[in-house]
């Protein structure tokens, strides 16, 4: 099921599909149980679905320090391959 969620200026998240505001331990366990979210800033509409995400493993790592190394790892992960992804061409090869 994919939920999808407001997020407010205040950093309320609103879930559209049960009208009602959830929380990040909410969300955990949705995505757990194998449920997609979309998180959509209220004001301009951009995707911070990533963003909320990452909030989301770093209050995981205060709120369980034992799990602080995996989601640390989690998090080096993702930005390495987001670097990956976007990193230009080491050879561009030249048009005539």
């Amino acid at each position: 099921m994919l939920r999808t969620i407001k997020r407010y200026k205040n950093r309320k998240l609103y879930d559209e599909g049960i009208s009602s505001y959830v929380n990040f331990e909410e969300l955990r366990e949705s995505i757990r149980s194998g449920d997609d979210i979309v998180v959509s800033d209220r004001e301009s509409g951009f995707d911070v679905t990533l963003y909320v995400l990452a909030s989301m493993l770093s209050q995981e790592e205060f709120d369980s320090p034992s799990k602080s190394d995996f989601a640390y790892e989690k998090l080096v992960e993702v930005m390495r391959l987001q670097r990956d992804v976007q990193a230009p061409p080491e050879n561009p090869v030249d048009e005539p």
